[in-house]
C-alpha cells in the first residue's frame, strides 16, 4: 500500500491508472501511463525518488495472467488514497 501512495505523491495519478501500471511501462525514459480520464499518454521522467517506489515495488512483483504489473497490496487502499490526497498540498 506504501508504494501505491508514494506513486499518488510523486505522480498526481488517479489510483486506477496506478493499479494499471505494467512493467513494460517502465523505461530508461520514465513512466509512461495513459490518463483514464482523457486517454491522454503521458510520461513522468524518473525521479531518484519514483525509481526507489519503482524498486520498492518490484520487489513485490507477481504474475498476473500473462502479463506482469507492479504488485501493489490493495486492501485499505481507497482510504489510504484519500487520505493521502487531502494531505498534500
Amino acid at each position: 500500500m506504501r508504494c501505491i501512495i508514494d506513486v499518488a505523491y510523486l505522480t498526481g495519478l488517479r489510483k486506477k491508472d496506478i493499479l494499471k501500471i505494467r512493467l513494460s511501462d517502465i523505461t530508461s525514459e520514465g513512466l509512461y501511463v495513459e490518463h483514464s480520464k482523457t486517454g491522454k499518454r503521458v510520461v513522468f521522467e524518473l525521479t531518484a525518488a519514483l525509481a526507489d517506489v519503482i524498486t520498492r515495488a518490484r520487489g513485490l512483483r507477481r504474475r498476473v495472467g500473462h502479463d506482469q504489473r507492479l504488485r501493489l497490496p490493495l486492501e485499505g487502499r481507497g482510504e489510504a488514497l484519500r487520505a493521502a490526497r487531502y494531505s498534500v498540498s
